[in-house]
């Protein structure tokens, strides 16, 4: 599927468009994910790739096509929303004194 059609999908027909986001992009997403959290935390990998798609729906509007390819787009939000979790889960973490 062309990006210009996911783009059109995730503004007109939500779920279908997310869908259509993973299936094409869900392992490069899923893969940036892993790499800024590390492979043994799948819970939060999962939970990381969800909040990506979701901060993917949410920001549409704000894709420029001009700017920046859809995959590039969406791998630069999967790098933001990773980091952000893996400062969340460090500052959970007790450290032994």
């Amino acid at each position: 599927m062309e990006e210009e059609e996911i783009v059109r999908l995730i503004k007109e027909k939500p779920e279908e468009g997310i869908a259509a986001a993973m299936q094409a992009y869900g392992a490069r997403v899923r893969g940036m994910a892993e790499r800024v959290l590390g492979a043994s935390r799948q819970e939060d990998v999962e939970e990381c790739v969800a909040d990506i798609f979701v901060k993917v729906w949410q920001g549409i509007d704000t894709y420029c096509p001009q700017k920046a390819g859809l995959a590039f787009w969406i791998l630069g939000i999967a790098r933001h929303v990773a980091i952000d979790r893996l400062r969340r889960i460090a500052g959970k973490e007790t450290w032994p004194l």
